[in-house]
């Protein structure tokens, strides 16, 4: 009866021991498994964050690239448009009529006095300003549209004359790198002209023929060397008439 009752509480001990033992289990495999769910939780948060910052930094590098773009400036193979603007200075050959007084005698005590208006050459300074646009379409060709003012005169202040005329020129850079190059100009003036001598005004229609050559000096400035022959001329109410202009002329656009 002793046996049996030892027996008894030999199977109670190690049930109770059986019992916590699996109740141990459980605890620990709860809790590894909530290890591995806080791992996979904190991972995903990482990754969150992770993607979040690298899409912070593909945007930022996006709206870069679209500033870039937008402010890029086009290089000399592309086609380009801009403002033009200038002045220069040049020297006229003109001719005007100047009144002459001739007298004229008869016998030794008769004379009389008479006017002739005799054809004077003669130079002056020209200044001018241009203000307009241009366009390249590569780096050899492209057309310049401006409108130009001039006012002449001569050293001696025997004329004036105040000329404004709208311009179109064809451009030819035979050799244009990104820091230096030349070309040449062909073009026509079309305008209105006021020619003003000591004996005569004048008013008509202008036009002109405009050849020249210039230095380019990297993408946005040059020095034009012009020459404009007229076609026409207020002569025959003035007596004026402009025969050629030799120029030089600073220019801001893009080339």
């Amino acid at each position: 009866m002793k046996k049996f009752c030892l027996f008894a509480i030999l199977l109670c001990v190690m049930g109770v021991a059986e019992d916590k033992s699996l109740e141990q289990l459980e605890q620990e495999n709860k809790a590894l498994e909530l290890k591995l769910k806080n791992e996979k939780l904190k991972k995903e948060l990482e990754d969150t964050q992770k993607s979040d910052s690298q899409k912070k930094k593909e945007a930022v590098e996006n709206a870069r690239d679209i500033l870039k773009e937008v402010f890029r400036k086009p290089t000399k193979d592309e086609k380009r448009s801009s403002k033009l603007w200038g002045f220069g200075i040049a020297g006229m050959n003109a001719t005007y009529k100047q009144a002459v007084s001739v007298e004229n005698c008869t016998g030794v005590y008769f004379c009389t006095t008479s006017t002739k208006f005799q054809d004077m050459e003669t130079t002056g300074i020209d200044l001018d300003v241009q203000l307009g646009g241009i366009t390249m379409w590569n780096r050899y060709f492209g057309v310049q549209y401006y409108s130009n003012t001039d006012l002449s005169f001569d050293t001696s202040f025997n004329y004036y004359t105040v000329v404004e005329t709208f311009n179109a020129d064809a451009i030819l850079n035979p050799y244009n790198s990104d820091s230096f190059g030349f070309g040449f100009l062909l073009g026509i003036g079309l305008g209105a002209r006021v020619d003003i001598t000591n004996l005569f005004v004048g008013y008509g229609f202008d036009a002109r023929a405009n050849i020249g050559a210039r230095m380019i000096f990297g993408d946005d400035y040059a020095l034009d060397f012009m020459i404009r022959v007229p076609f026409t001329s207020t002569q025959e109410t003035s007596g004026f008439k402009e025969n050629v202009t030799f120029g030089v002329r600073f220019t801001a656009g893009t080339f």
